[in-house]
């Protein structure tokens, strides 16, 4: 079976459910992930730090919903016009995830986001992947040089065509298919129990 789960790094509905799909992932290994950057505020739709704070409302609720935390130094920023564009991010995720297994990349993906909602990190600065890229004991001088080469690249990610052609433009989005069948695999669960009965219920669906 394989699982698409189309998300933005700069989605903060992704960013509560992906501290719950990292668990429902270790404890499916027979699930083929491919997690697809869909490209939130790019094209067009950027957007700066000072601008995203007319969702500190959401926020609060995605706190509530999902257990998340969003740190001081992320609060701060919405202070300031720094740059939130997907396109950066979503060329580094496509490059990192090469080099790991495809169970940990919703983890990745949430370090990532870490990064930016508690750190106050900007993900289109390399600085910012240096110290992920560690954690996951990367050689992260190799694979920020390949970061810095995507970003020179005036080519339209893989992720982006990959999300379109799924018809996905709304994030967080799990896809699973199943003989031939595609199913939402969220619904509306936002814990790993509530992924778990959605997974059993698709299992024994004919």
């Amino acid at each position: 079976m394989k699982l698409y789960y189309i998300w933005d790094a700069y989605c903060g509905w992704c960013y509560g459910l992906d501290k719950h799909l990292t668990m429902f992932m270790d404890n499916h290994p027979e699930l083929d992930l491919e997690m697809i950057s869909g490209g939130l505020f790019a094209k067009g739709n950027e957007k700066t730090t000072k601008e995203l704070a007319a969702y500190q409302g959401m926020n609060q609720e995605i706190a509530n919903r999902y257990g998340v935390v969003f740190g001081e130094e992320f609060e701060k920023n919405f202070q300031q016009d720094l740059e939130v564009n997907s396109l950066p991010i979503a060329q580094a995720f496509g490059v990192i995830r090469k080099y790991l297994p495809s169970q940990q990349h919703v983890f990745l993906g949430y370090r990532l986001q870490q990064a930016f909602y508690m750190d106050g990190q900007i993900l289109s600065e390399l600085e910012t992947y240096q110290k992920v890229l560690d954690e996951f004991s990367l050689n992260s001088s190799k694979i920020l040089k390949e970061i810095e080469k995507a970003w020179s690249s005036a080519e339209e990610p893989y992720d982006f065509h990959k999300a379109s052609q799924l018809g996905v433009s709304t994030y967080p989005t799990l896809i699973l298919e199943k003989d031939g069948k595609y199913y939402d695999l969220r619904g509306q669960a936002t814990n790993i129990q509530e992924l778990e009965i959605n997974y059993q219920q698709i299992l024994s669906a004919r």
